[in-house]
């Protein structure tokens, strides 16, 4: 994402609150957010900064999810909030992206 620093640290925001990272099969990571339906523009928002993932729902549970799928797209994003990312969510992060540790992180 080439964004004003503000954009990255609303979209981490985001991820550190409301995402998921996680294996969507034995290969493939995957990144979701999931919002009530009525928080679609807040998804659509991350969408149109990101340029990135997407939408899929809403469900029978009223959700809708934001997905982002393959090791090459998830690692893009994550390197552009990783800065910006808590101690947790990072801890996180290296469960998926062993030598992400290794990359270097640039602010904005």
């Amino acid at each position: 994402m080439d964004r004003p620093e503000r954009l990255l640290v609303w979209t981490a925001g985001l991820f550190e609150g409301e995402g998921c990272l996680s294996k969507a099969n034995t290969r493939s990571t995957r990144i979701d957010i999931a919002l009530h339906k009525r928080d679609l523009d807040v998804l659509k928002r991350l969408q149109n900064v990101t340029g990135l993932g997407k939408l899929y729902g809403p469900y029978s549970n009223n959700m809708i999810h934001w997905l982002l799928y393959g090791r090459e797209a998830c690692t893009a994003f994550l390197l552009d909030v990783w800065p910006y990312l808590g101690k947790r969510r990072r801890a996180k992060v290296l469960e998926h992206f062993p030598r992400f540790k290794n990359f270097k992180h640039h602010k904005g």
